[in-house]
């Protein structure tokens, strides 16, 4: 299981010894993610893998560099048949380690930023921003799949059912012969 957070000594640490994490996280640790999230009938308990590399570049005031990958299968709803689809998110993305009491170095402005507070890294939140960040816009299976529409049919069928102002002509027609 993941720390929620790492101290900025344990941080330190890592840093130092250029040290890997390579954890599972269950989704139902990443309240936020798992909202926005379809079940899939073939995952139980969906989980994604992280591996968490942290290095600190050579030469003088570098800051330090978290690479964090995150793969797993996913399931969000595909946008043009409204099924469950299996998603892999694929992160791969490196960010500078911004540490507490230090000031942003201006150099690196093209480059993501991740500012470490005083007490620490906060680890799920992170995991779960990186996955947030990475689901498509509009979701779609890779093969041609059905486009769900109604038919003219259907859309009688709902009219009929449901007519909110059936009687209102009625009603107006009473209400001005008492006049």
């Amino acid at each position: 299981m993941l720390a929620e957070y790492i101290g900025v000594a344990q941080l330190n640490d890592l840093i130092s010894r250029q040290a890997e994490l390579v954890e599972k996280v269950s989704l139902s640790e990443l309240q936020r993610l798992l909202q926005l999230l379809v079940p899939l009938d073939s995952v139980d308990e969906p989980e994604v893998s992280v591996c968490l590399k942290f290095r600190c570049p050579e030469g003088a005031g570098v800051p330090p560099v978290l690479a964090v990958k995150i793969d797993g299968e996913l399931g969000l709803e595909c946008q043009r048949c409204l099924r469950p689809m299996v998603w892999s998110p694929g992160v791969d993305t490196e960010l500078v380690l911004q540490m507490p009491g230090r000031s942003p170095d201006e150099s690196y402005d093209q480059v993501d930023h991740i500012e470490v507070t005083e007490q620490g890294l906060e680890l799920r939140e992170l995991i779960e921003d990186e996955l947030v960040s990475a689901i498509p816009f509009s979701p779609r299976h890779s093969e041609q799949c059905e486009v769900v529409s109604l038919t003219v049919e259907e859309e009688a069928e709902d009219e009929s059912t449901h007519k909110p102002f059936t009687g209102l002509a009625d009603l107006l027609k009473d209400g001005q012969s008492e006049n």
